[in-house]
């Protein structure tokens, strides 16, 4: 008779168990979404104390066999996954770089051990051959990449940055399953894009007669609004240069004024500037910026990072390493940050990988409230197609056509970053005005809530 008292205890015992992991893996879920990513990767390494194995297969639930039920609609665990993902993303926040790399080291110890559990699929390689680039260790990332990846193993990408999985898995195939993928996830981007853009604009039959039509029509303009466009078409830097990048800066202030609802009188545009011109219309703008004020910055031509800052490269550039002849991107947030303004930055710039890391769009800002966005991945190069006669970035065109689309003087940054991010890749309805070869990152966010409008 002692048997079932026994047998209860057991019973709940194992489910106690159960529900110690789930309730730490759905709190991480939620902790990464609000971009707490310490708090989501220790919500991670708790859920791997009674759960420490990474699985790809459905995790089912107590109950009849006739009513089988399955933990978050058939998704894998990938807690392992997870939590060096957080780990990563927390990273990239630190200012130390000795903090840095020490995290990033226990991210690399902890993919190392799933790769050989055979617990990772692309996601976790592809994460693992990033940490090594930015930890510097080259060799490693080159034996990675002569392994093999089982494709088959399924994992968890719910929390994972949209523009790495249209990286890793274009085809959306078994190897990742997004509790909540995209409606129209991109098709075909490289493993390896060239790091150079071609010298003649991609050019598209239909470009310019198509999904480019003026709305009748701008909306009403805001007055705590302002705009920094700045384009540079020239430098010393050669065939580095983005010759369509005045046209892009000429066609953005258009844009944003008609329909975005920046006040003419509030949009400084700069061509073809040297370092100091650029800093000089910054300090400008800035003196006029009301506390609280909406500040949107948009660049396209020839970025460079070095020693792990990002810079904006002059007309008077001679070379990657030139940054006296630079603006540095931290002095342009802070600019903008020592008046409380919310600042969001788009920045058109190809993004080779000159050394491991040393990426332009790697450094995240420091100061204030603000949203970042890059026109390609890192490693990638952005391109131009003709639109009314003129070649324009593939980047700048999405991005005024989602401006058009929207209509409005409250853009909401995460949307507007989904929709470019799609225009960009499929054009106008997936054949034309795209390019297969250029995914744009979604915004960055830091102190701003995924609904913060520009």
């Amino acid at each position: 008779m002692r048997i079932l008292p026994v047998l209860c205890v057991l019973i709940l015992a194992s489910v106690g168990h159960a529900q110690a992991w789930k309730d730490n893996y759905e709190r991480g879920l939620t902790l990464a979404k609000a971009n707490d990513w310490s708090a989501a990767r220790m919500a991670f390494k708790d859920a791997l104390k009674t759960r420490p194995n990474d699985e790809s297969i459905a995790t089912p639930f107590p109950g009849p066999i006739t009513e089988r039920r399955v933990w978050r609609g058939g998704a894998p665990y990938s807690a392992n996954l997870l939590a060096a993902y957080s780990a990563i993303r927390q990273a990239a926040r630190l200012e130390e770089k000795a903090a840095q790399d020490a995290l990033l080291k226990e991210a690399q110890t902890e993919l190392e051990n799933s790769l050989t559990k055979r617990q990772a699929g692309s996601n976790a390689v592809f994460l693992l051959g990033e940490v090594y680039t930015m930890l510097g260790l080259a060799d490693k990332r080159v034996e990675l990449q002569q392994k093999g990846i089982n494709r088959n193993w399924r994992e968890d990408t719910e929390i994972i940055a949209p523009e790495q999985i249209a990286i890793v898995n274009p085809t959306g195939n078994a190897a990742t399953t997004p509790t909540n993928p995209p409606t129209n996830p991109p098709t075909n981007p490289p493993t390896n894009p060239p790091t150079n853009p071609p010298t003649t604009p991609v050019t598209n039959p239909n470009a310019g007669t198509t999904g480019q039509a003026p709305v009748v029509g701008g909306v009403q303009t805001l007055s705590n609004k302002f705009a920094l466009i700045i384009g540079n078409s020239e430098s010393g830097l050669g065939e580095l240069n983005l010759p369509f990048a005045v046209n892009d800066a000429q066609l953005v202030a258009q844009e944003i004024n008609m329909y975005g609802g920046y006040p003419k009188e509030n949009i400084v545009v700069v061509e073809n500037a040297t370092a100091d011109v650029m800093r000089q219309k910054m300090t400008e703008l800035a003196a006029r910026v009301p506390a609280k004020a909406t500040v949107m910055i948009y660049f396209s031509g020839v970025g460079s990072n070095v020693n792990d800052r990002d810079y904006l490269a002059g007309t008077d550039a001679t070379g990657l390493l030139d940054t006296a002849h630079m603006l540095a991107k931290a002095e342009l947030y802070q600019a903008f940050a020592a008046r409380e303004a919310v600042v969001f930055g788009f920045f058109q710039a190809n993004r080779p990988e000159r050394t491991p890391t040393r990426v332009f769009g790697y450094e995240l800002p420091t100061a204030g409230a603000y949203s970042q966005c890059q026109a390609t991945f890192a490693g990638g190069s952005v391109y131009s197609l003709v639109r009314n006669g003129k070649p324009v970035g593939v980047y700048t065109d999405a991005f005024v056509a989602v401006l058009r689309e929207f209509r409005t003087n409250q853009i909401p940054i995460i949307e507007f970053g989904w929709k470019v991010f799609y225009r960009a890749r499929r054009g106008e309805n997936g054949t034309t005005g795209g390019s297969a070869v250029q995914a744009p990152t979604l915004p960055e966010l830091n102190l701003l809530g995924s609904d913060a409008r520009f």
